[in-house]
């Protein structure tokens, strides 16, 4: 399973307005919303009731739903795949793997 990249990457030029416990907080949500996107990248493609239970789920943690949607392509794209619409999605499939 590919690694999710550091807590710093998370960062944003708008989370220096939160408080700090807020902002530690906000990057735990992205990391994880992350994490469980490369997890389930591994086995299959995310279908699209798990992406709309993902987005749910960041909603909860206080992430609005444009930037779960980056996250979780995102994530997708450094497990491997390409979603080129609805109704096409790429797995790239590396030779040393």
């Amino acid at each position: 399973m590919p690694q999710p990249p550091p807590m710093e990457s998370f960062a944003s030029i708008l989370d220096a307005a939160l408080p700090g416990p807020d902002q530690i907080r906000l990057r735990l949500a992205q990391a994880t919303i992350y994490a469980a996107v490369l997890r389930e990248s591994v086995a299959a493609v995310l279908s699209p009731g798990r992406r709309r239970a993902l987005l749910r789920r960041a909603r909860s943690a206080g992430i609005d739903d444009f930037e779960a949607k980056l996250l979780i392509s995102g994530a997708e794209y450094r497990a491997g795949i390409r979603r080129v619409s609805d109704r096409c999605v790429l797995r790239l499939v590396y030779p040393d793997e």
